[in-house]
């Protein structure tokens, strides 16, 4: 029954199409009814897991996609980072697949979706906060083209394609094309001719499936249906997202009557002792502050002992904050920024010939240094 519901819908669907776009010189308008249209149809045949929307898709380092004409998303777990009427914003890790809508695919229209999709390909994902979720291996978001016809058969549209392909990684290219009324675009494993697959690799071809105008549109939404179905997609890890745009502050303070009597505390990276580690770092620097104060440190010495508070303070096991970021350090009242501490360090470990202006800071470090313990040499 349900074979035979899709595909009197997979007629109706042109037809309605036609039937509208007949009364519409505007392009732009054709274009948005031909994508409500199939929206429409689409909507009904997909589970309420799956949301469909048009508009961007970002990623945390707020790089955005070309405007996506179908964005199939985790309608359950996705942030929507903006939402008008009939545009969505949504993250890369929240999305299964897209899908561009065209009313008549030319090679050029060809070209213009191959971009496209590969504006999504080439987003970057971050890592659950939780890295024990299981996740599926498919590599997603899957990336299609929908057509109602074409300008050219679909064996001329094969060839363009293989030939667009011979420039992009085979994790960018199309996954599968639809031309309603003339069949399907796929790849099957060239060794046997006989493994359907929508993941181009060096081991597949691209074949064509020709066949009538309801049976494309079932098989069409068999594949989608197939692959996104086994792809598990955990919660996007929001809170990198605002620390990648310096959002989010994640210090904190504990008093020190208050730390807990084993030392450990709970961090995203796992558990370590931060009372032991606030022991040894104050005894070393005691001891090393004791020393320093009867003003007989070289300038090796003290270099070294400013690199290691540079260090300390870029320690999120020390500080506490798992997203520290060090601006500088004022050393008896002579402020170091952290390029020069870097430097200072780059230095330490390869005492290469110095720069005039890192000289000139050491030079001064090391002389504020002697005249604080009143033993200028």
């Amino acid at each position: 029954m349900f074979i035979y519901n899709l595909q009197e819908m997979a007629k109706n669907l042109q037809s309605d199409y036609e039937k509208l776009s007949s009364k519409i010189a505007h392009n732009g308008l054709k274009g948005t009814v031909r994508e409500e249209k199939l929206k429409e149809y689409i909507t009904k045949l997909f589970p309420t897991k799956y949301a469909i929307g048009n508009g961007i898709i970002v990623d945390s380092n707020e790089t955005q996609s070309k405007q996506q004409d179908f964005i199939i998303y985790d309608n359950f777990n996705s942030p929507k980072l903006m939402e008008t009427e009939s545009v969505q914003i949504v993250p890369i890790e929240s999305v299964y697949a897209t899908i561009e809508v065209k009313s008549t695919l030319t090679i050029n229209e060809l070209e213009k979706c191959i971009n496209n999709i590969r504006s999504v390909k080439t987003l970057k994902k971050i890592k659950p906060l939780i890295n024990s979720i299981i996740t599926s291996n498919i590599p997603c978001p899957i990336s299609m083209i929908f057509a109602y016809f074409s300008d050219t058969s679909i064996e001329n549209i094969v060839k363009n394609l293989d030939t667009f392909n011979q420039s992009i990684p085979y994790n960018e290219q199309v996954n599968l094309v639809c031309i309603l009324d003339k069949g399907l675009i796929y790849s099957v494993n060239k060794y046997g001719f006989k493994d359907l697959t929508v993941f181009p690799n060096e081991n597949t071809i691209l074949v064509t499936h020709e066949d009538k105008i309801e049976n494309n549109l079932y098989l069409f939404y068999l594949i989608i249906m197939s692959v996104i179905n086994n792809i598990i997609l955990p919660p996007v890890n929001l809170m990198a997202y605002a620390q990648k745009i310096n959002k989010a502050d994640y210090s904190f303070s504990l008093s020190s009557d208050r730390i807990p009597k084993d030392g450990y505390y709970n961090m995203v990276e796992g558990f370590r002792s931060k009372l032991t580690l606030m022991q040894e770092a104050t005894k070393k620097f005691t001891e090393r502050i004791e020393e320093m104060k009867k003003g007989n440190y070289t300038k090796e010495q003290i270099l070294k002992h400013i690199e290691d508070l540079y260090d300390l303070s870029l320690d999120p096991y020390f500080t506490g904050n798992s997203f520290s970021n060090s601006n500088g350090l004022n050393w008896y009242g002579i402020n170091i920024t952290s390029n020069e501490l870097l430097a200072i360090k780059q230095y330490n470990h390869n005492p290469i010939e110095l720069t005039e202006d890192l000289e000139n800071l050491i030079n001064k470090i090391y002389t504020q240094y002697k005249s604080n313990y009143n033993k200028v040499s």
